[in-house]
């Protein structure tokens, strides 16, 4: 019986087992963490496209519809160069309402157009016309019949015009754009400048869309690297643990093995990024 209390070979293959299975357990708690990291940014992504795809398709209806009121505006000025009288102005009232009511704020500037005649909300001008109703009704009900008659007589007049653009043209305005910068805006078209300012928004979601997909597959790409380091440790354990059984020198060779393996791996798993 050697009166050694422990085995040198026994001791030494003990603490590189527990040292590997340590290793192989902080490996895949690694791994772990960066596919827990790639669910969240894949599913961020797939957000941000749908959300990126929405803005896109409404900022390409207003790109659409910005041009469609130019080419009108254009038709009615081009009228309007040609005939003269009521007919020039009125078509010039209607190229100006094109401008000044139908276009985006962005495409009116792009168009080079004075920004003083620009109608930013059209609805404030319908909230007015609100309490001006309600004061008509209020009138009629006070005056008797005669109120009455002379709300009638308003409703069926603005009934004509609510759908003549004609007659909205030339009531809804309080101001129109000067001829000449109307004839001046024939030179001017919607660029490419003005496209990509006007689709900028839907072109940056898409790109924070792509970055977040970036950032799952790296951690993709991580969590697949420890998990390797998880296979090379459990191959370091195999060795080690296979050294046990022999009695001869040559159990030293697996410890070397298993040694090697759990260095290499660990050296190895330092220059991968760890998820925090």
């Amino acid at each position: 019986m050697s009166d050694q209390p422990f085995d040198k070979f026994e001791l030494a293959t003990a603490i590189l087992l527990g040292l590997t299975a340590i290793g192989a357990a902080i490996a895949g708690q690694q791994g772990g963490q960066w596919g827990g990291r790639q669910l969240e940014a894949f599913s961020v992504a797939n957000t941000l496209t749908t959300k990126a795809a929405t803005q896109y398709t409404e900022d390409t209806v207003l790109i659409n519809a910005d041009y469609a009121a130019v080419a009108a505006a254009k038709g009615y000025i081009l009228q309007a160069r040609d005939a003269g009288g009521q007919d020039r102005e009125r078509n010039l009232d209607l190229a100006s309402y094109q401008y000044m009511y139908q276009m985006s704020e962005l495409g009116y500037k792009a168009m080079g157009l004075p920004m003083e005649y620009y109608v930013e909300d059209e609805e404030e001008g319908e909230g007015e016309a609100a309490p001006q109703a309600g004061e008509a009704q209020a009138a009629a009900n006070t005056d008797g019949g005669a109120g009455a008659q002379a709300t009638e007589a308003v409703d069926e007049e603005e009934g004509d015009d609510e759908d003549d653009p004609e007659a909205i043209a030339a009531t809804a305005m309080e101001r129109d754009i000067p001829d000449e910068i109307l004839l001046a805006s024939l030179q001017t078209e919607l660029d490419d400048d003005y496209i990509d300012k006007a689709l900028a928004q839907g072109t940056q979601m898409f790109a924070d869309a792509d970055k977040k997909f970036e950032e799952g597959r790296a951690a993709n790409e991580n969590g697949d690297q420890f998990d390797l380091a998880v296979v090379f440790l459990t191959v370091a354990l195999f060795f080690a643990g296979l050294g046990l059984v022999f009695k001869t020198k040559v159990r030293w060779g697996f410890f070397g093995a298993g040694m090697i393996l759990f260095v290499g791996t660990t050296i190895f798993m330092m220059t991968l990024p760890w998820a925090g």
